[in-house]
């Protein structure tokens, strides 16, 4: 209703006046005892214990004053209200809420009230037609401004608003909610109520504004019922955080609250225009609120007869209902019979009516003024609206007294006009004139700067004609004399007319042409005026950094592209744009209408870009708001997909429903949270967690050209998409291959290229089979599935992957047991375009049982691709072991599984028959230990040994070492240790006596850490060092003798720290247990080339091994069995920083050493046939190098003299490349040395070492072969 007329406003006023004069009235006596009085809304329905408390105006603040006051009076403060209205709402007793009314700091107190939405129920449908036209006969079209609310925000206070939904196309999003039951400003109610509101505001094809932005404020419940203090609080929320200019739509209303009134008042006052539903009890809306209040837009219901919306029969009711009118109303809009989005999915819609549907259409029609006029007030914004309605076509009898009979109009006044023409043919006599008229009522402003007419007439001599146009208010301008000197014929120009930019556009404008001279007469052809240019169009805003569609994108100072482009045919100059709140727009030049500027957004959330285009003349168009949303971080890069299964190579794989795994890995070093994918388009995307690669399975439901598109995920922002596109195979791509049968007859097939073979075989439920491929000739690695009767994959890998076949090699398959009787097929696909032929069998497994006391249970298989399947009962939660002996000659590597009863599986692995397995058993029941030849050979037995792991006890680094007896092939033995996160420890072996009939083994360690991840410790000889730890907490050593038995005893140790040593310089290490490594740092220079002389060694500590660390602890360098004083030479270092040098034995000993470490002697440069230069090698251990210059093709020859070491020594020449041209080849006199050709022109190194750490020098030359 309007805020200057109406006895809505007289009423308002009246109320707040007596609650004034009571509290007044009553604030006299002593506060302990003085009542006041709680106001309840006439006919409300009150909420128990729950009240509305509003202060009079004060300087503290009103979470100080309502503590103060719940404190004093009694009564717990739910939530305050700051922006709308000083006030909070109170849970309390009735008596205490009287007392509190007394309170002199109180202004009035009212009881909280249930307040419901407007109208639900299911009509035919109707569209948006009638809104935009003044007649009744509808025209089947909705026109509306190019802007389309595009710049205004629009809150919606409902239900929720499901913001997913299409028809919002990512303009939507929640701002508030009052609820508090987990739904966030979702829409969880089951009329769909509020986002059907939201799409007659702004949806892509129900709504007024397509193009405002919608915000959900929920303060009603599933149900459809809120209470006042939530609509308050919901006020509150918005006036305090309202982005301007904005709308806000209530289709709700309850009983008079004056709190609830005060407060939109004051919201309105802040410049937002509420738009409100007069309500469906078919009675007076001043009666109700908020359609009472006068500062609001009220509207009431229309139907498509245009009258007053009535006669509403509710279902299972008497009650026949209809819109509210009277005074307080200020329009209609249609209301019945109204089609707009629904909640239940991102397409649903849904037919309704009632006030509800009524108000949205008057909340887009805000909006469409405040896109073109963003500065107006809620006053003038009401003021437009009513001033264009469409006035008396309402059928008066049905509009009850007082109602006005005004109906919205959101119509587009027809495009300005402003280019018109006459292009009637007028004869100019000889020595008279003609006058011609142009008309011009569709160019509604002032004549442009740029205002020009053009002119065509006929005539033997021009220069005789003079031209005059008459303006429309009656004044001339020449635009051409009669010149006598001008003999050329007929006029063809156009004048410019800048001094008529005061006049208005419309009007009648004559052009008169006259003769001034004899003999001739001519003719006007035809004329045109330009008084103003076209209108250009919004400009097109477009972003792949800063897409507009509702997701954060980028970062705070991560810039982004933007691009502009025309919207209409008119030529764009240039654009403006404007960034949120920046004070002045930034111009930027169009080259054939396009613009594109990069800009950087300071901060994270949803920014605002604000862009005009200008034509010609600098006349911009209305503005276009690109809303886009910057994430907290930026998004990550985009992830790289493969899959062997369905590689992205454009060849047939696989077939449809045959599943497929695919890996997806981050495209940059940062952290991300996981990935989204979705194959093609008519799927919704799948989330994986993630922080590294993961691997996702996808059985492609159809033949063809499949696009799978994956993003990363960080911190919710996605990347730009992968899209991996990859041919599932059909029909035409499958070759049959006719039956297989159980232990028959092995099938022959050729697989031409791009094609997949089909097998099919019958399996009855209860089969345990392996399948075999012998003698493949295929070109290329195969995949090779097997699919159950009813297409699903049968398989117990992860993902239900296939199975993978080198090329030219054989292999086999060891299918789960079977499910399903019925026929089977299997699938045999070469990679990319390769053929070849595969020789296939179908075998039972051979069975058995076994247990921890059989002396080794024999197996034998005679088919390829044959298994055997060996039962054992196992204990719950206890680990095993598997050993094997006896294998046949042809057993190479075997291939092992364990399937536990529940069908999970452990495996496969792939060993060589002297290594031993452990596996953990979780539950009691039968395991089933699957044995089969790696590589498919037949025929072949062996022996299956099965062991209990033997428990060790504990082992420290400081005790003595433990003796282990390990009596079963394959048995390992577990030791507990507590390690430290960044800890280095060594093993060593002593007393090792373990054999098998071939000889003795050594025995092999690995460590399993606090959260299951197993370290294989890097092991040379008799000792072994177990890579750095990552967790703290206690950690299982276990160790094997494999296939052989007897004992060993294992030391524990951590290193000794050595200290520093500097480069040229030495220094002694001791070690005193078994296996324990010292170490030495020292600072390093990238690219530097270093070496370490190992001396002084105690007796029996003569085999070292010797390992470099980089700064980041990774190893970069390793010399092993390094016997008595010896030497090692490192690669050039990898950067610059801190290294780590550690030294230990390889035959479990220990004891002292003497460490130097050097660079290399440098004895500068040769050349070829020159002098012989001396390298000095003083130091123990240390190399000497020289360098000289050849060139791609010589053949030359080192010479060498005058050495003073004794000893072997070893000869490395490095190619410029640093490649070696020569690696350490051994010599043992000083005869010349002839290189291979020279590959490349260059600086070349020789580099020479010393056997044995001996130090001397030796000259070196370089001379032609």
């Amino acid at each position: 209703m309007r805020r200057w007329v109406g006895r809505g406003r007289v009423l308002a006023a009246g109320i707040v006046l007596s609650v004034l004069a009571g509290v007044l009235a009553l604030s006299g006596g002593p506060a302990r005892a003085a009542e006041g009085q709680v106001h309840t809304p006439a006919g409300a329905q009150a909420i128990a214990g729950s009240y509305i408390v509003l202060l009079k105006p004060g300087g503290r603040p009103v979470a100080e004053v309502a503590g103060a006051l719940a404190e004093q009076h009694g009564g717990e403060v739910d939530r305050t209200y700051g922006a709308a209205l000083r006030g909070f709402t109170l849970s309390a007793s009735e008596r205490q809420a009287r007392r509190l009314a007394a309170d002199p700091r109180v202004d009035r107190v009212e009881a909280d009230s249930v307040v419901s939405t407007e109208g639900t129920q299911t009509t035919p449908p109707w569209n948006l037609d009638r809104v935009d036209q003044h007649s009744t006969v509808l025209n089947d079209t909705f026109r509306y401004p190019d802007g389309a609310g595009a710049g205004v925000t629009v809150y919606v206070m409902d239900t929720g608003v499901r913001t997913s939904h299409e028809e919002f196309q990512s303009r939507a999003r929640v701002g508030f909610d009052a609820i508090g039951d987990g739904w966030n400003g979702q829409d969880c109610s089951t009329s769909g109520h509020g986002t059907h509101v939201a799409g007659l505001v702004g949806g892509a094809t129900y709504g007024v504004a397509k193009q405002a932005r919608l915000v959900s404020v929920r303060v009603l419940s599933c149900e459809n019922v809120g209470s006042v203090s939530q609509i308050i609080a919901g006020v509150d929320w918005v006036t305090e955080h309202a982005e301007r200019p904005a709308v806000v739509n209530m289709s709700l209303g309850g009983s008079e609250s004056a709190a609830e009134e005060l407060a939109i008042k004051n919201s309105i006052d802040s410049g937002i225009t509420y738009v409100v539903a007069a309500g469906n009890e078919d009675r007076d809306a001043c009666r109700f609120s908020p359609a009472g209040l006068a500062e609001a837009i009220t509207v009431g219901a229309s139907n498509p007869l245009d009258e007053r919306a009535r006669d509403w029969e509710e279902p299972g009711s008497s009650l026949v209902t209809g819109s509210n009118y009277g005074e307080c109303l200020d329009m209609f809009a249609p209301g019945e019979s109204i089609k707009s989005a629904h909640n239940a999915l991102d397409t649903a819609t849904v037919i309704q009516r009632g006030t509800s549907m009524a108000s949205p259409h008057v909340a887009g029609a805000a909006a469409l003024v405040l896109s073109e006029s963003p500065n107006l007030t809620p006053e003038q914004v009401a003021d437009t609206l009513l001033g264009r309605a469409t006035t008396g076509v309402l059928r008066q009898d049905t509009l009850e007294t007082g109602s006005p009979n005004k109906l919205l109009y959101t119509g587009v006044p027809p495009p300005a006009v402003c280019t018109v023409g006459n292009d009637t043919r007028r004869p100019v006599p000889d020595l008279g004139s003609v006058t011609s008229s142009i008309e011009v009522t569709t160019c509604p402003r002032k004549v442009a700067p740029t205002a020009r007419v053009r002119v065509r007439a006929e005539h033997p001599v021009r220069g005789d004609l003079s031209l005059r146009l008459v303006t429309p208010d009656g004044s001339e301008r020449v635009l051409k004399e009669a010149d006598g000197t001008d003999t050329a014929a007929d006029v063809h120009e156009t004048y410019p007319l800048p001094d008529l930019s005061t006049m208005d556009a419309n009007g009648t404008w004559k052009l008169v042409v006259r003769d001034h001279f004899g003999f001739d007469q001519g003719a006007l052809v035809d004329w045109k005026l330009v008084l103003a240019e076209p209108a250009v169009g919004l400009p097109v805003v477009s972003s792949t950094d800063y897409p507009a569609n509702g997701q954060p994108h980028g970062g705070a100072g991560v810039a982004g592209e933007f691009t502009f482009r025309p919207g209409s045919p008119v030529p764009v100059a240039k654009y403006s744009y404007q960034l949120d709140g920046e004070a002045q727009p930034t111009e930027v030049t169009a080259t054939d209408g396009v613009a594109t500027v990069t800009l950087t957004p300071e901060g994270a959330g949803r920014r605002s870009l604000t862009v005009r285009a200008f034509n010609g003349v600098g006349e911009p168009s209305a503005r276009v708001v690109y809303d886009f949303v910057v994430a907290d971080q930026p998004p990550p890069a985009s992830p790289v997909v493969s899959s062997f299964d369905y590689p992205a190579d454009e060849h047939p794989n696989g077939g449809a429903g045959v599943p497929g795994t695919f890996t997806f890995k981050p495209g940059d070093e940062g952290p991300i949270d996981g990935y989204s994918y979705q194959l093609d388009t008519g799927t919704e995307p799948t989330e994986v967690s993630a922080t590294g690669e993961v691997t996702v399975g996808i059985a492609p439901d159809a033949a063809g050209t499949r696009t799978l598109t994956v993003r990363a995920v960080r911190g919710g922002v996605p990347s730009a998409p992968t899209t991996f596109s990859f041919v599932v195979a059909g029909a035409a791509e499958t070759v049959d291959g006719g039956m297989l049968a159980v232990d028959g007859q092995e099938v022959n097939a050729d697989i031409p290229a791009d094609r997949v073979l089909r097998l099919r075989f019958d399996g009855t439920a209860g089969d345990r089979l392996g399948l075999g491929l012998a003698e493949s000739t295929l070109d290329t690695f195969a995949k090779v599935w097997v699919l159950d009767p009813d297409g699903n994959p049968v398989s117990t890998k992860e993902n239900n992957a296939p199975s993978y076949f080198s090329s030219n090699s054989s292999g086999g398959v060891a299918l789960p047991e079977l499910t399903t009787t019925g026929t089977y097929q299997v699938l045999v696909d070469p990679d990319g375009a390769g053929t070849g032929a595969v020789t296939v069998l179908l075998s039972s497994n051979a069975t058995g049982t076994t247990d921890t006391t059989e002396q080794g249970h024999p197996f034998e298989l005679t088919r390829s691709g044959q298994y055997a399947e060996i039962g054992i009962d196992a204990e719950a939660d206890t680990w095993y072991n598997l050993g094997f002996t006896e294998p046949s000659d042809r057993f190479r590597y075997l291939w092992i599984e364990v399937r536990g009863p529940d069908g999970t599986v452990d495996g496969p692995w792939a060993i060589q028959p002297s290594q031993a397995v452990r596996f953990h058993a979780g539950e009691p029941g039968r395991y089933r230990v699957v044995v089969g030849y790696y590589f498919a050979e037949s025929p072949g037995s062996g022996k299956l040994w099965l062991s209990e792991e033997i428990d060790a006890g504990e082992i420290t680094t400081s005790g003595q070492g433990t003796a282990l007896s390990l009596h079963r092939p394959g048995q390992h033995a577990r030791m507990r240790f507590d390690g430290t996160q960044g800890q280095r420890l060594n093993l060593g072996y002593t007393d090792i006596d373990l054999s098998t009939p071939g000889g003795t083994v050594p025995p092999k360690a690995s460590v399993i850490g606090p959260d299951g991840t197993t370290k294989t410790p890097d092991r040379r000889g008799d000792s072994a060092r177990i890579p750095v730890l990552t967790r703290t907490g206690s950690h299982d050593l276990v160790v094997t003798g494999g296939a052989g038995t007897g004992t060993v005893t294992v030391w524990l140790s951590e290193d000794v720290p050595g200290g520093t040593i500097a480069i040229g310089g030495d220094t002694t290490v001791t070690t005193t247990r078994p296996g324990q490594h010292a170490t030495v740092r020292f600072d390093g220079t990238a690219g530097q080339r270093l070496n370490i002389g190992l001396t002084d060694m105690t007796s029996g500590f003569d085999n070292q091994s010797v390992r470099l660390y980089a700064p980041d602890g990774t190893k970069v360098g390793y010399g092993g069995n390094l016997t008595g004083a010896d030497s090692f030479g490192f690669d050039p270092l990898p950067v610059t920083g801190t290294y780590e040098l550690a030294v230990g034995p390889t035959n479990g000993q220990f004891g002292t050493v003497r460490l130097t470490l050097s660079a290399p002697a440098d004895a500068g440069s040769i050349t070829i046939s020159g002098a012989q230069a001396t390298m000095p090698i003083d130091l123990p251990g240390q190399d000497g190098h020289v360098s000289f210059a050849g060139a791609a093709g010589d053949r030359l020859r080192l010479t060498f003299g005058d050495r003073t070491f004794s000893g072997p020594y070893y000869l490395t020449v490095l190619n410029p490349d640093g490649t070696k041209l020569v690696d350490r080849a051994y010599r043992t006199d000083d005869s010349p040395y002839d290189l291979p050709e020279l590959p490349a022109s260059g600086e070349y190194l020789v580099i020479i070492d010393p056997q044995s750490a001996a130090t001397g020098s030796i000259a070196v030359g370089v001379e032609r072969q």
